[in-house]
């Protein structure tokens, strides 16, 4: 009581003398009006520096594709082609009055459901402007580049509830938004599993429902429906993941704080109200379509069980994305079950040292014990349905096991779930660099700086970010594609596989002027309801493959012709135009052999045409 009244007298004095010492004058004061203004320069640097930075780390991370942003893709595979695909066709579909959920033309003859394909809906009808201003490739990148700066800054703006020092807070945003979880899917060209603003977004909106109480319910209810309707046009999956954990923490939060949870819920069943009918308005036609429309995709694999999961060692040991990566580790976490950038869940020892020690000296404090306990869980849902050890399923059942038999719920790949714990780890790393900030000694400030260093270095990426070539042959800026394929497809080589997709992107380049068959999308084939992968197996997919690979062309039979013909029928190919890329050389000479027929050059392709007997 005393201090309380001792701290308003001090400051009624306090404005006292600031108010007398305005109405005399002091030899180098400043007017009140430059004080105004320095003070509303330092907000405004304040507000701007944190996102800026982001953008140059952002920029800096991808500067090889930004040399040539127009020619070059952040991110390596098929998914790159994809997405820029996406763009373009939603941008296609807003520019003609022709949006469409359903498409033949990149898997033809079978008709596919473009919401089974993280077609990114909203993303690209927001981004339509730019793609159709300055084109499908610049706009992904700006996209790719856009994601990993909003990422971070949401992320700080999120982390500044737990935290006062700036730095602390930069840190921790740099953390979540620079992670090697968010980099390796950046390599992958994952725009999705980039664009993870989202996750912090969601944490400030449950924040202020169940803990701050600061905003009306029906506000935050507004925000909760918007938050889930985009994010079911741009990742369904993530919004799954996200409202597991949430639908988790807050049923613990529930059970320790009954008092208070009973306080909350009237809020929150008001918030749920306006969320549930906003996120409908949003999303219902599209989540139709996918449900209960044509092609839908209900059964089958998307990807194997028990792959895509997160190896015990794997959370310590560095992979080769990391620049201070041993050879001996990497020769380790090579061998770990699933695709290198879809289950990395990289902390470090180092970060692992200072998460120890910030969990273990403020074990009282409740941020802390939320945080650390929410990681803990995520990251052990994150094992998968068993545990795996160096690469190894040792068969020891995991909790991931009970949600792996929800019908939906089993398709989401559950190293994925790192996305939430990188931001519970990022708060972990605000509220302890918060408190190292206040250590006073010089010695003391040189251990932290040295811990934080070693943190820092264990996390840096590897130089050189994948990039892959969005190169298109002139050919497909022409008429002609339309033309020699007109009443059936147009088969372009190379086609899909681990290394890209151009057929998408040469395809979007054409404005969507004809159909081809070997567009890498998923599709029912000719099982309703059931996954087809765009691989699905065929003599003459096996054959193209070989010869992209290089393999030595041999002639071909007359049964193996016979087959390979047979195929092209069943794909309605009117031509086959053959462009740059692996093997290039070969495949030709495969195409030449089969078609018996020397091809000629066009546009930067070397077209040929199919005969009559494949046309029936």
């Amino acid at each position: 009581m005393i201090r309380a009244r001792s701290g308003r007298h001090c400051g009624e004095m306090a404005r006292m003398g600031r108010t007398r010492a305005s109405t005399w004058p002091v030899p180098g004061a400043r007017a009140p009006g430059t004080v105004g203004t320095a003070r509303t320069g330092r907000r405004l640097l304040a507000a701007t520096l944190p996102p800026l930075s982001y953008v140059a780390v952002a920029i800096a991370l991808t500067a090889t594709a930004w040399a040539h942003p127009t020619t070059r893709l952040i991110g390596a595979g098929s998914n790159p082609d994809a997405k820029v695909w996406f763009l373009a066709w939603f941008a296609h579909g807003l520019a003609t009055g022709h949006l469409q959920l359903f498409t033949a033309l990149t898997t033809a003859p079978h008709p596919i459901n473009l919401m089974w394909n993280n077609g990114v809906v909203a993303l690209a009808v927001l981004l339509s402007p730019l793609t159709l201003l300055a084109g499908p490739v610049l706009a992904y990148n700006v996209a790719m580049t856009g994601a990993l700066a909003t990422s971070g800054w949401v992320a700080a703006i999120a982390l500044r509830r737990y935290a006062r020092n700036p730095v602390a807070v930069w840190l921790g945003g740099a953390a979540f938004g620079f992670s090697p979880f968010i980099l390796a899917e950046g390599d992958t060209g994952h725009l999705p599993w980039v664009n993870l603003w989202a996750v912090p977004l969601l944490l400030i909106l449950l924040d202020d429902l169940v803990r701050t109480r600061g905003r009306s319910p029906r506000l935050l209810g507004l925000g909760l429906g918007a938050w889930a309707g985009f994010e079911l046009l741009t990742a369904e999956e993530l919004v799954v993941t996200c409202a597991l954990v949430a639908a988790g923490a807050l049923l613990w939060l529930g059970a320790t704080h009954r008092d208070a949870a009973r306080a909350a819920l009237p809020r929150a069943a008001r918030a749920l109200a306006v969320a549930l009918p906003v996120a409908l308005l949003i999303a219902a036609v599209p989540l139709a379509v996918q449900f209960l429309g044509p092609h839908r995709l209900l059964t089958g694999v998307v990807e194997p069980p028990s792959t895509n999961v997160a190896d015990l060692l794997a959370i310590v040991l560095p992979t080769q994305l990391q620049a201070m990566a041993p050879p001996v580790l990497v020769g380790i976490t090579q061998h770990f079950t699933g695709y290198p950038f879809d289950r990395v869940v990289y902390l470090g020892v180092p970060l692992c040292i200072v998460l120890g020690w910030v969990v273990l000296s403020q074990r009282r404090d409740p941020r802390v014990r939320f945080f650390a306990g929410l990681a803990a869980v995520v990251m052990l849902f994150a094992l998968g349905s068993h545990l795996h050890v160096a690469g190894r399923a040792t068969g020891v059942p995991l909790p991931w096991w009970l949600v792996a038999h929800v019908p939906l719920l089993g398709k989401v790949l559950p190293a994925r779930l790192f996305a939430v714990a990188w931001l519970a780890v990022a708060a972990l790393i605000t509220i302890g660099v918060d408190r190292l900030a206040a250590v006073r000694t010089g010695r003391d400030r040189v251990r932290s700086g040295i811990l934080v260093g070693c943190v820092v270095l264990s996390l840096v990426p590897a130089s050189g970010e994948l990039t892959s070539s969005a190169q298109v042959p002139a050919f497909f800026r022409t008429a002609a594609p339309a033309r020699v394929s007109a009443g059936g497809t147009l088969l372009t080589t190379p086609i899909a596989d681990d290394l890209g997709c151009p057929a998408l992107l040469w395809q979007a380049a054409s404005g969507f002027s004809y159909r081809t068959p070997t567009g890498c999308l998923l599709h029912a084939a000719s099982r309703p309801g059931v996954i087809a992968s765009y691989a699905e197996p065929s003599a003459l997919r096996a054959a193209l493959w070989s010869a992209q690979a290089g393999a030595p062309a041999r002639p071909l039979s007359a049964g193996a012709r016979a087959l390979l013909m047979a195929q092209l029928h069943r794909w309605r190919v009117r031509a086959i135009a053959a462009g740059p890329g692996p093997g290039a050389a070969t495949t030709r000479r495969l195409l030449a052999d089969l078609l018996r027929q020397r091809p000629r050059h066009i546009g930067g392709v070397w077209l040929f045409t199919v005969g009559p007997t494949v046309r029936g």
